[in-house]
């Protein structure tokens, strides 16, 4: 989006930082899997280089990028989660600190104080549609919005969600941009297979429709199950994949 700018203003290479909280886990999930995504996808761009910030020493690094283009991962814990304080205070700080020209936070939220650009991934409204006591409050409500208002660009995944973004913050609108899930080439060469002995056992046949967003409410189960209960297809299953 200002790559371009930025580059002509600090050389030939745009350093990013990326907020790699959702890449420090046991277990890679959908916002995880998006940055590996995106990510791997630019590696082997040489005009880039990029910088990881965690704050989970404990936790294995899923490193998006190739052996060949590793990162530097720079991990830092810090007192204050109820306040946010890694988010909101150490996180931009080291980001300046380090010569960050732009720094990418992909999960929903982004600090106020941004002393560099920053990008953010917003992939929907579900937080605050849905009103999850959990994450209701000062942060969620005042403390979020006021950091999308301030941030270089956004980006979001599909139509529908920059609308849910739009009805909710309509001054987000000349920063907004969509920009969809791509599919990874490996499921492009993948060949129909045979049922393993786990599949056959559990009672799957084919044909069959695969459902994959866990069973939190927000991920809306039973709505899937509503559409596939409307189909009334009794020679179609309905697998649902625990995650």
């Amino acid at each position: 989006m200002f790559a371009g700018r930025l580059s002509a203003v600090r050389g030939d290479t745009l350093t990013i930082g990326v907020d790699a909280r959702s890449l420090t886990v046991d277990h890679l999930r959908g916002m995880g899997n998006y940055l590996c995504g995106m990510i791997g996808a630019l590696g082997n761009d040489r005009r880039l280089a990029w910088q990881f910030f965690s704050d989970r020493p404990d936790l294995p690094f899923h490193s998006p990028l190739p052996p060949q283009h590793l990162a530097p991962l720079a991990v830092f814990d810090c007192s204050g989660d109820r306040f946010h304080t890694w988010e909101h205070a150490v996180l931009p700080f080291e980001a300046k600190r380090r010569g960050i020209d732009v720094l990418h936070c992909a999960g929903n939220t982004v600090p106020i104080w941004q002393p560099v650009p920053m990008v953010i991934t917003i992939h929907d409204t579900m937080m605050w549609d849905r009103n999850e006591a959990v994450s209701a409050g000062f942060y969620r409500d005042t403390l979020l919005p006021h950091g999308f208002a301030r941030a270089a660009a956004i980006v979001t995944i599909s139509e529908q969600s920059q609308r849910d973004i739009l009805r909710r913050w309509p001054g987000l609108a000349p920063k907004l941009h969509v920009i969809p899930h791509g599919v990874d080439p490996g499921f492009l060469a993948v060949q129909p297979a045979l049922f393993d002995n786990v599949l056959q056992a559990a009672g799957v046949r084919a044909p069959y429709l695969l459902y994959c967003g866990g069973l939190m409410p927000r991920k809306r189960l039973a709505w899937a199950t509503e559409i596939f209960a409307a189909l009334n297809d009794p020679a179609l299953q309905l697998v649902v994949l625990r995650s």
